[in-house]
């Protein structure tokens, strides 16, 4: 049910399964932004409710012994992913980490960051960047900062986000973008 949220187009199935009875944890309840839903796993003690992490995910998406950060921290980056920055400043606030990479479809070293990019959410990447979020931190596959995945993505709103807060490396988003045929990209940035 995860990755049924991963991609925007998507997450209308989540809802519906959610709507239908389906279970949730932490970072379920978070992507879909269901913010009492979040608050219901913390305990009173601030610790995190034993249903907070389950057994919903594919092996290679799986924590070993995570600690309560390391569950919020998951749920952080899937409420940003699927945009929804009110539940993402809650987890912030409940001691998120901003530069978490859970592996997410077995793949680590992705920032909520980069995965906001690659969806091409320009305000959430805004949010981010204003709380801290590292605009130059490189995933360990293609190397590339954040901005590059939108650029890869033609995602131009969030690329401009970028641009404007002068937190972008110029070259290698181009590059992304050329690669994506993103010719729109492109000239915004060569401006």
């Amino acid at each position: 049910l995860y990755h049924t949220q991963e991609h925007q187009g998507q997450r209308e199935v989540a809802a519906y399964v959610r709507s239908h009875g389906s279970q949730v944890d932490l970072a379920f309840a978070a992507a879909l932004g269901e913010l009492d839903a979040v608050r219901g796993f913390l305990k009173p003690n601030g610790s995190l409710d034993a249903l907070a992490y389950s057994c919903h995910r594919q092996p290679n998406d799986r924590m070993e012994n995570p600690s309560d950060k390391d569950v919020i921290s998951e749920a952080f980056v899937w409420s940003c992913f699927n945009n929804r920055q009110e539940t993402a400043a809650f987890l912030v606030e409940q001691g998120a980490d901003l530069h978490a990479t859970p592996a997410i479809g077995g793949r680590g070293s992705v920032t909520a960051l980069h995965r906001v990019c690659l969806s091409g959410w320009a305000e959430m990447a805004e949010w981010l960047l204003s709380i801290g979020a590292d605009a130059d931190r490189k995933d360990d596959k293609w190397n590339s900062p954040p901005a590059s995945w939108a650029a890869a993505m033609g995602h131009t709103k969030t690329v401009k986000v970028f641009a404007d807060r002068g937190q972008i490396d110029r070259e290698d988003a181009i590059r992304a973008a050329e690669n994506g045929g993103h010719q729109d990209v492109v000239d915004l940035l060569r401006r």
